[in-house]
């Protein structure tokens, strides 16, 4: 009971941060696996998911990269995402069709240090919105590919 207390308390303290940073969402990714990036080559893209979801932004950490993002429009989108490793994890959109990378250089980096083409060949997710949470699942277009990252969950906290 005291730990669901507290965590009520950080979510609201990392809303507070996130709107000070301007963030549209804050969330709490589960872990992932770590990747073995050396072993990634820029033709083994993963397979663009062509699904529509419902979406509503999501972010983690309160990272200035967050602030990249444009509005969101709680419209229909395709999604992407990306994870690093335990500590830099983000989610990225693909709004409406409208193509973009979202990923700084200098801060995160894609395989290679090399952004990928802004048309789709980013990691594929499909996010499901719900009043609580998004639930996403990821797949590659290879099974050698080192950056499966099967299924998570994000809550989101408004």
């Amino acid at each position: 009971m005291v730990n669901l207390y507290i965590m009520e308390w950080v979510k609201i303290a990392m809303l507070l941060i996130g709107c000070s940073h301007g963030i549209y969402g804050v969330a709490i990714m589960a872990d992932c696996p770590s990747f073995n990036r050396t072993a990634a080559t820029l033709d083994k893209h993963w397979c663009k998911n062509d699904a529509t979801v419902t979406y509503t932004v999501a972010k983690q950490n309160c990272e200035d990269i967050c602030s990249v993002l444009a509005v969101p429009t709680n419209g229909t989108v395709e999604s992407f995402h990306e994870f690093t490793n335990g500590t830099q994890r983000w989610v990225g959109i693909e709004n409406n069709g409208s193509a973009w990378s979202g990923m700084d250089p200098d801060y995160n980096q894609w395989p290679g240090g090399v952004e990928p083409a802004s048309n789709g060949q980013c990691q594929a997710a499909t996010f499901t919105y719900s009043m609580a949470s998004v639930n996403f699942s990821a797949q590659s277009c290879e099974d050698t590919f080192p950056y499966q990252c099967q299924q998570g969950n994000i809550d989101i906290f408004w």
